[in-house]
């Protein structure tokens, strides 16, 4: 009986040895794994961390190159405006009114008709920095009315275009004189003693550029023979207009 009491002592000494090297042996492996693991698991949220920032730092490098690009697209643009408003005021043609006379007569389609009309001969200088091409006096609806060659009228008349501007190969060049006619329809029958209309005209320069330009004039009336005589004459800065070739040009 005392030998197998023993025995049963030593083997459940054994065991709990052989228990406490199995637990000790466990912690020190778990403690290595996890030793083990932390820093992969730290170089693994490190690398996700980095590619998320370097992710985020290419995004807004590529904003922020987009934006410099669109900002110097913006400078380009701007600057090539400039550079072809400043090329377009270098040729830029404008007319100024030379002399303006007048006369009743016939005009040559009524040369046999004994009614005479009031016609002012009115003759412009390009006064500008370039040629203007395709002159012309601009002619508008009357409103309501049927006027052929309509171009203003005031208080006392309506002035209608009768021969319009002729030079040579269609071109005004600078320092030119180019003449225009209008005729003078006075309404009612008493004549005024001055009287003030604007001369519309429409050109182009050398690139194309198409303007209008307005001239107001004033004149004082000789009522025995129709002659005139400029009082005020005050010619506007062309103004660039958009035509359909230009639209089209866009």
């Amino acid at each position: 009986m005392g030998f197998q009491a023993e025995s049963a002592g030593v083997r459940y000494d054994m065991e709990s040895e052989i228990q406490q090297i199995f637990v000790t042996n466990g912690r020190d492996w778990l403690a290595l794994i996890v030793e083990c693991a932390v820093p992969v698991v730290i170089m693994i949220i490190t690398l996700i961390v980095s590619r998320i920032q370097q992710s985020r730092a290419l995004k807004q490098q590529a904003r922020e190159s987009k934006q410099q690009l669109e900002q110097q697209a913006k400078e380009h643009a701007q600057e090539m405006l400039v550079q072809k408003d400043v090329l377009r005021l270098s040729i830029m043609p404008m007319f100024d009114v030379v002399s303006i006379t007048g006369e009743y007569d016939s005009p040559e389609y009524l040369k046999n008709s004994a009614k005479k009309n009031h016609i002012l001969k009115i003759v412009l200088k390009n006064v500008g920095a370039g040629n203007a091409l395709g002159l012309v006096t601009l002619v508008s609806p009357c409103g309501d009315e049927i006027v052929f060659g309509f171009v203003d009228k005031s208080d006392t008349a309506i002035y209608r275009c009768y021969k319009d501007f002729e030079y040579d190969n269609a071109i005004a060049t600078i320092g030119k004189e180019v003449s225009v006619y209008i005729i003078r329809d006075k309404k009612g029958v008493s004549i005024p003693t001055e009287d003030i209309f604007v001369l519309p005209l429409r050109f182009m320069d050398m690139i194309g550029t198409c303007y209008e330009q307005r001239i107001a004039v004033q004149i004082l009336i000789n009522e025995k023979d129709g002659s005139v005589e400029p009082c005020t004459i005050k010619p506007d800065i062309p103004r660039v207009i958009l035509t359909d070739s230009s639209n089209d040009k866009k």
